[in-house]
């Protein structure tokens, strides 16, 4: 249990990174794969966990991941770590939508009350409902990095279940890192000494580190446990941000908070809509 919440701690220490480094999204997740490729690499040896066949599916979750992360970094960028981390927390909402839209699960009532939670809970975060606006801004690209987290998940679920959780989220690292590579191939000459360790720290705690820590919690700690506990995220990251960023949230984000989280541990508890082996890249 330590080591999953101390694991969820450091995913919400990283969006963080979005407000401590000066460099774009693109090259924020580039370093965080390009960092973490080799340590991951090195545990999968470390335990001789085979690669395994690829396949076209594992591809597109790299594409997958590539996007989700994009999408998260530039929504805390534009506003706050607050609105970036709620707006993403309202995933379970789109894969309770995805199952059913491809009929493996059926929608029932109680289910369109989550849905008017959650908007209620996204209405109360946002504090300024000016169009254009930062705070609207970032949260629209929260929604998009919880909605194509959400298809990730579920992708995960169809087309990539032999492989493991680590050999996984190497894979899916070192092609989200071969996709962003020529994006920023050009601008990382600009990058500066403090964003290279920033963008080093990234990659090896936030992200090889933290999935390192939560793989090994789930030899013990059961999926549907872990998966309550990564609702903390957002909780973490805010906290985080008020000590280290001096970021304050009013109250009516905590309260719009409570209800979007709220809504994600019910629907983990009656849908099991988060599988934490299958959902690793948070």
């Amino acid at each position: 249990m330590l080591a999953l919440h101390l694991a969820v701690l450091l995913f919400g220490l990283a969006g963080l990174f979005a407000k401590f480094l000066s460099v774009s999204p693109v090259i924020l997740v580039w370093g965080r794969t390009f960092f973490s490729i080799f340590p991951l690499v090195l545990i999968l040896l470390v335990h001789r966990q085979k690669i395994g066949p690829f396949s076209k599916g594992l591809g597109l979750s790299g594409m997958l991941l590539a996007l989700h992360w994009l999408s998260f970094f530039w929504a805390i960028q534009v506003s706050t770590v607050a609105i970036g981390l709620l707006s993403f927390a309202t995933f379970p909402i789109f894969l309770m939508l995805l199952e059913a839209i491809w009929g493996q699960d059926r929608l029932e009532a109680k289910d369109a009350g989550s849905v008017l939670l959650v908007v209620l809970g996204l209405v109360l975060v946002v504090p300024d409902f000016q169009w254009g606006g930062a705070a609207i801004t970032g949260m629209l690209w929260g929604v998009i990095s919880a909605l194509t987290f959400a298809l990730l998940t579920w992708f995960n679920r169809q087309h990539v279940q032999a492989h493991s959780g680590l050999v996984l989220a190497t894979l899916q690292n070192g092609i989200c890192c071969l996709i962003t590579t020529p994006f920023v191939a050009g601008a990382l000459a600009d990058v500066s000494t403090h964003d290279w360790l920033g963008l080093l720290v990234l990659g090896l705690f936030c992200t090889a580190l933290a999935h390192s820590l939560f793989i090994h919690a789930l030899r013990t700690v059961k999926a549907k446990t872990a998966g309550l506990i990564v609702c903390l995220e957002p909780v973490y990251g805010m906290v985080l941000s008020y000590f280290l960023l001096q970021e304050k949230t009013a109250l009516r984000t905590w309260l719009g908070a409570l209800l979007i989280l709220a809504t994600s541990v019910g629907l983990t508890l009656r849908h099991q809509a988060f599988k934490p082996d299958q959902s690793i890249q948070v």
